[in-house]
């Protein structure tokens, strides 16, 4: 692989990159400039951690494992004794062969004992430093100052940049921070004379006697399900139908530049026997809507809260960090043998009362300025059966539910099942559980899902999810239910060569209505989303990737809009040893904004998109990775979309006045 000691090898690249795509684009759209699976770096030999020494907190900090995954690793070492060489990974039962052979890539036999003391530790990880600047080649309206007014300039320059220091040793010691500027924002000047717009800083330690782990500055929580509180990495439907349980570490350093999904301050876990305690507390300002009393003159109330971290305008800098944000939680869990248990509690208090303009669809969503939930989550394993779940509820007294099953038949049949009933009442600020809505309320579903793998390269993925609205929601002025199924069937012709083909159907309803019109007029939607996809990968040589989508969207009693999207996708690896290559060509043309169509992208280190295209045109990328040497590597992306259906691209400041849109980063990567 490009990239020395920090980034992806090609093997995992190319795994987590597939794994990524399949289950975020059936989320329709997902953006990350630092996700999870980055963060499972190897920087030298001994940031491998001894697989014998691995617990079920560990191992759940590899999104590609499942709970049933987990479990057999954990019993075979139980059952068997201690793993005598890494390749015994592709023994384990139910265990895949491909997860058996990335688990590899992270973990050892045996461990360095010269790095037992601190001293070492502080030592032998590894440092990087990332630099970052991109800029899109045609300007918005915004940058012009003579023809928008003055609310609407941009402040800044057009370019965006992002500067990461970390040091890390295996998962025990991470520090760093992360310094950033979006497009648009100013620069040692304005609004920001102190440099960047957004600063972050970390200081993460692990296995610290009675202490697990320890959090100062910026970090994360993740509780239960995600019905409380979820800010890390995690899928919902995807076509890996294993992947309905959310894992991971209850407290995780921070590392993103995503100014709204965090906390600041301390937390910390203490493990004693079976009994682990974390405590959280964070104190923060964080951007949005400000409504000013009309007798004073000052901003006494806010509508929403931002999450898009932009200050360009005036008005986005006005509303930059007026919200005082504390929140206080903890969370009480016991885990014997193969049943575990957990006790939540989170507290937000803002120092501005949220108040909202009332409609028949936001009537039961949080007012007020304190907010307080509750939660009980628990797994149970049985042999081959995984049992986990989650009750919560907000001190409005409305609760949320989820129960889910994971069942491993054998190394070929998987199912899981998920039931979900999340009151109309029910309250939570930074809740990601699985549901439809991005809203972590007002649903009831039930979801059921196999995984098949045949003898002769042949696999299937499939689910169903049957779900309704009791109470009204956006776009849709009355209770509505809805269905999804998504079925997904590939062939591995051998090991260069393999063959997908999936189809997806959504069911629901949306208002259809003029906005003037009292009573909105409810039609069932639906929509059919057909791929073919071929794949070809030399290893260390070349890759090839070609994907057609076909899109039917269809609102009742009228006449489907169609759309397709069709790429080529090349990388070419190891060029005069120095030099890796991705290029990309596609072409979309759909009838209407209903019949888009979502594609996962590649990005440079540490990000990647899933975007969405409707209209006419076309859209292509170049990247280029090179390692001038051991410790220092040099990227570059060149991207241009084109629309042939539009003389402009936006609106408002944020248009650009031609019809393509073309954009250059570059980023220098640095280890020590």
């Amino acid at each position: 692989m490009m990239i020395p000691m920090l980034v992806f090898s090609q093997e995992e690249e190319n795994t987590n990159q597939s794994l990524i795509s399949n289950n975020l684009e059936q989320n329709e759209g997902y953006q990350s400039d630092s996700y999870d699976a980055t963060d499972k770096t190897m920087p030298n030999q001994y940031s491998k951690l001894d697989l014998n020494q691995a617990d079920a907190g560990v191992f759940q900090e590899y999104f590609f494992l499942n709970a049933l995954d987990i479990e057999s690793i954990i019993n075979y070492r139980k059952s068997l004794g201690l793993f005598l060489d890494i390749y015994e990974l592709q023994s384990v039962p139910n265990l895949d062969i491909e997860k058996a052979k990335m688990l590899n890539l992270y973990f050892k036999i045996g461990q360095q004992r010269i790095l037992d003391d601190l001293k070492n530790k502080i030592k032998k990880g590894n440092h990087y430093l990332l630099f970052s600047v991109n800029q899109s080649m045609q300007l918005a309206s915004g940058y012009n100052k003579s023809l928008i007014s003055e609310s609407g300039k941009y402040e800044g320059s057009p370019q965006a940049i992002l500067v990461k220091y970390n040091y890390k040793y295996r998962n025990e010691i991470s520090y760093g921070f992360t310094a950033e500027k979006d497009p648009g924002e100013s620069f040692f000047r304005g609004s920001n004379r102190k440099g960047f717009d957004f600063y972050s800083a970390h200081l993460f330690l692990k296995n610290r006697g009675i202490l697990k782990s320890i959090a100062i500055g910026d970090y994360t929580i993740n509780l239960g399900q995600g019905l409380l509180l979820w800010q890390s990495f995690a899928f919902k439907k995807g076509a890996d139908v294993l992947q309905i349980k959310k894992q991971g570490e209850v407290l995780k350093s921070y590392k993103s530049s995503n100014e709204y999904n965090f906390m600041r301050g301390v937390g910390f876990s203490m493990k004693l026997r079976s009994i682990e305690s974390t405590f959280f507390a964070s104190s923060c300002k964080k951007d949005a809507n400000g409504i000013v009393d009309t007798s004073t003159g000052f901003i006494n109330m806010v509508s929403s809260a931002l999450a898009s971290g932009l200050h360009r305008t005036i008005t986005e800098i006005v509303d930059e960090k007026i919200q005082h944000e504390t929140i206080l939680g903890m969370r009480f869990s016991q885990k014997r043998n193969k049943h575990s248990i957990g006790l939540n509690y989170v507290n937000s208090n803002f120092s501005l009362t949220k108040t909202i303009e009332i409609k028949p669809y936001n009537l039961f969503y949080f007012k007020g300025n304190n907010l307080s939930n509750y939660s009980v989550d628990y797994a149970i394993t049985q042999k081959n059966i995984h049992v986990f779940g989650e009750l919560a509820m907000s001190n409005n007294k409305s609760a949320a539910m989820i129960n889910g099953m994971l069942i491993a038949v054998n190394k070929h049949l998987d199912f899981s099942f998920l039931l979900r009933k999340i009151s109309p009442h029910y309250q939570s600020l930074y809740s990601n559980a699985f549901s439809e809505s991005h809203l972590v309320n007002n649903e009831n579903g039930f979801y059921t899902g196999i995984n098949a793998k045949g003898l002769n390269g042949f696999q299937l993925n499939a689910f169903i999810d049957l779900y309704k609205f009791p109470w009204l929601k956006y776009s849709v002025d009355k209770p509505a239910n809805g269905s999804e199924w998504y079925i997904k069937i590939s062939y591995a012709i051998n090991k260069k060569n393999n063959l997908l083909v999936s189809c997806n159907h959504k069911y629901d309803f949306k208002n259809i209505s003029e906005e003037n019109q009292v009573m909105k007029n409810i039609s069932q939607q639906e929509r059919y989303h057909f791929r073919l996809q071929y794949d070809v990968d030399l290893k260390d040589i070349f890759s090839f990737s070609n994907r057609i989508d076909l899109m039917k969207y269809k609102i009742e009693n009228q006449k489907y809009s169609e759309g397709f999207l069709i790429y080529v996708n090349f990388k070419i690896k190891n060029i005069l040893k120095k030099v890796n290559t991705e290029f990309r060509l596609m072409l979309f043309d759909t009838e209407s904004y209903n019949s888009r169509l979502y594609a996962f992208e590649n990005d440079l280190l540490q990000s990647f998109a899933v975007n969405n295209y409707y209209g006419k045109g076309m859209r292509y990328f170049l990247i280029l990775k090179y390692k001038q040497s051991k410790n220092l590597s040099f990227l570059a992306k060149w991207s241009n979309t084109r629309h042939f259906d539009k003389a402009s691209i936006g609106s408002s400041y944020n248009q650009v006045s031609n019809n393509k849109i073309s954009e250059l980063k570059l980023q220098t990567f640095i280890t020590f």
